[in-house]
């Protein structure tokens, strides 16, 4: 059964679908993410131009967690344009990262996250550092 409400004044009818698209709820989240991003941005003085790197943690539940990280994977276009960097997970930051602000958060649907900013980290690419040394 759809869920649909209208109103009217007499000579115009509104009709409205009420019920909740996952699609959209999504991009609800991603705003919102975003939104907390560039807060703490301003919130630490950074500028717009200085380069962060910026992590994100999946926190509560599985099922949070699950919800959390598919919103990313369908999102992560917007909000890295939006950011003007990439997202990463909080998770793969190399041990020695440098955080500069770290805030727990939560969405308006009740998903927990932490975000965090970096200071730019080099990622050694073992492999090839291995090859220069000879094993």
């Amino acid at each position: 059964a759809e869920e649909v409400d209208a109103g009217g004044d007499g000579d115009v009818l509104v009709m409205l679908e009420l019920e909740q698209d996952e699609e959209l709820l999504e991009a609800g989240v991603a705003r919102e993410v975003v939104n907390k991003f560039q807060r703490m941005r301003k919130t630490a003085g950074l500028t717009p131009g200085q380069t962060v790197e910026m992590y994100i943690g999946l926190a509560g539940d599985d099922a949070s967690q699950a919800a959390l990280a598919k919103m990313l994977a369908n999102q992560g276009e917007y909000i890295a344009s939006s950011l003007a960097v990439p997202l990463l997970l909080l998770a793969a930051a190399p041990a020695h990262a440098n955080p500069l602000i770290q805030e727990e958060h939560t969405t308006s649907t009740g998903l927990p996250f932490t975000a965090c900013f970096c200071a730019p980290s080099v990622y050694p690419h073992l492999p090839a550092l291995q090859a220069l040394c000879n094993g």
